[in-house]
């Protein structure tokens, strides 16, 4: 991915950037709503998949807890004025958050997961069965390493960018998802459960305005798109669960953003042609946390209220 592949023009980096080395502030939402937790807004966060096949199995192995955390993103704009059309590409690069806060916020938020699980009556197997049962070799074939920098698709974009993928106790992630796991759940006898979040540090929109100026000795229309960036804790996340009796079902949050947009600075620095974005990372750590958390409580609540 090349920096610029185009001139950006002043307003276009004034509104990216604002005042230099300054916290980025931001005057609208830039199309990424803040994570309710109200109870009456279920229906809206929550997408249930067969979830209510599954009800009468409350035990299983939680085979992985994944947390995807991006560490670039991007965005290719494009607008036309008088002088023609006019675009570009812009990227951003995450700094300051070290590997072992990823970790962390892996670790406690999947411990918080499963607290909430054997609140509701869950009875957790031993990650051990998984391993023991038959073809899970075929699982184990496909399941991530984590803590490497891999290239994937961004959220709500379609250019790829490098992400890290971290697990509750830094366990290879099992997915549930996919053909392979019905024979490994059916010769286990119990379900297993996956639970994956995703964290983006920068989000995009567009802001579409329209004129008229006077070109070559004529009245011409203009209109101009610009980038819009919010720099947040943001993304979604879902868990999945398979029976013993291979019934399927999953839930699911649409992209949310964290309340709190004060932990990243949008730097003057750039990185292999990337603007720099500084984070603070004992909020970064904090707020990921309360993020997928609240996200695990509106789950659990859908669960309670709409499955068992």
């Amino acid at each position: 991915m090349k920096f610029l592949k185009s001139i950006i023009t002043s307003t276009f980096l004034l509104a990216l950037l604002g005042a230099s080395g300054q916290n980025f502030t931001q005057d609208r939402s830039a199309d990424v709503p803040i994570l309710p937790d109200s109870p009456e807004k279920l229906s809206k966060v929550i997408l249930d998949l067969k979830m209510k096949a599954t009800n009468k199995d409350k035990s299983g192995v939680h085979t992985a807890h994944a947390v995807t955390f991006y560490t670039t993103a991007y965005y290719r704009y494009s607008g036309k004025g008088a002088g023609g059309k006019a675009g570009g590409e812009i990227g951003f690069a995450l700094e300051g958050i070290s590997d072992a806060t990823y970790q962390a916020i892996a670790d406690e938020t999947g411990k918080y997961f499963q607290s909430k699980l054997k609140q509701s009556g869950f009875t957790l197997e031993s990650l051990e069965k998984l391993k023991g049962a038959k073809k899970f070799d075929k699982v184990a074939e496909k399941a991530g390493k984590p803590g490497v920098e891999v290239e994937m698709q961004n959220l709500g974009l379609t250019k790829k960018v490098k992400a890290k993928v971290f697990t509750l106790g830094n366990q290879p992630a099992y997915k549930v998802e996919g053909t392979n796991i019905f024979p490994v759940v059916n010769s286990m006898k119990t379900g297993v459960i996956d639970t994956n979040f995703k964290i983006n540090f920068m989000s995009f929109g567009k802001d579409v305005s329209s004129g008229s100026g006077f070109e070559n000795g004529r009245d011409v229309g203009i209109t101009t798109v610009q980038a819009i960036t919010l720099p947040s804790i943001h993304g979604n996340g879902g868990l999945s669960f398979i029976n013993g009796k291979v019934k399927a079902g999953s839930l699911a949050t649409g992209i949310y953003r964290h309340l709190e947009t004060d932990l990243f600075t949008i730097t003057e620095e750039t990185k292999d042609g990337f603007w720099v974005v500084q984070a603070d990372e004992a909020k970064f750590k904090q707020y990921c946390t309360e993020f997928i958390n609240k996200q695990i409580d509106l789950m659990m609540k859908y669960y309670q209220q709409e499955v068992m």
